[in-house]
């Protein structure tokens, strides 16, 4: 997330993409540190399940166009069930479904010229309808989940606009597994906010170089500190 929060002293709010909206959470101060920690627990525990219940995969394309995924998208959906998951960036999409399909996206991304199509070692489709038995067990967990309203926004992983309202959140982060996160929305969202900086906590640099590479307007990366805020995964 951007500096903000309780645990990062002022600004704007915060963002987490896929499980990381749930530590965001915490660092806007609806909910304890304690509790995100233990809610992206909970939910890597749900996925896992989710695995050996309903295999899948997904796959990283770079350097092809939305157009050009899209044609890839009607192909490969011949072979099994195939959704977007994620935009990282304008060139970056990452493609979730049934293990055929995504094998299938493999070859046609890299007959297009594709930089990179990479299937990644996570066996399900998250993010995508294919988590509906997940989603529905996550959802209880969120039902029954105390939250109170931040002192400070979230963005929403699927349109990246600042959310505050408790059921808003609640529906948010519950529905993680089912939709498709839009990164690079979430990405102009603290420009447009005014705030240029954004600070990632924990151990590694990944998304904040990521960030300062893809994000509109060339927005700064800084570190916001050494703690480990939360899992950052799907």
């Amino acid at each position: 997330g951007w500096p903000g929060g309780p645990g990062l002293g002022g600004g704007a709010g915060g963002a987490g993409r896929s499980v990381g909206g749930c530590p965001s959470l915490g660092g806007a101060g609806g909910i304890s540190w304690e509790r995100a920690l233990l809610l992206g627990e909970g939910r890597g525990e749900v996925m896992k399940r989710a695995a050996g219940e309903r295999p899948g995969a997904m796959i990283a394309i770079v350097d092809l166009n939305r157009a050009q995924i899209e044609e890839i998208l009607a192909e490969a959906g011949k072979s099994g069930k195939l959704y977007l998951a994620n935009r990282n960036a304008s060139v970056q999409f990452v493609r979730s479904g049934d293990i055929p399909a995504v094998q299938e996206a493999e070859r046609l991304a890299l007959a297009a010229g594709a930089r990179r199509a990479l299937i990644l070692t996570i066996p399900l489709a998250a993010h995508s309808p294919l988590m509906a038995k997940a989603g529905a067990e996550f959802k209880q967990v969120f039902d029954g989940l105390e939250i109170s309203e931040p002192e400070l926004p979230i963005l929403a992983n699927a349109t990246g606009n600042p959310i505050r309202a408790v059921e808003a959140i609640r529906t948010e982060l519950a529905n993680h597994p089912l939709r498709p996160v839009d990164w690079m929305r979430t990405l102009v969202s603290p420009e447009r906010m005014r705030n240029t900086t954004v600070g990632e906590p924990g151990p590694g640099r990944g998304r904040a170089s990521h960030d300062a590479t893809h994000a509109p307007g060339g927005g700064k990366g800084t570190r916001a500190g050494r703690r480990r805020a939360g899992p950052c995964g799907h």
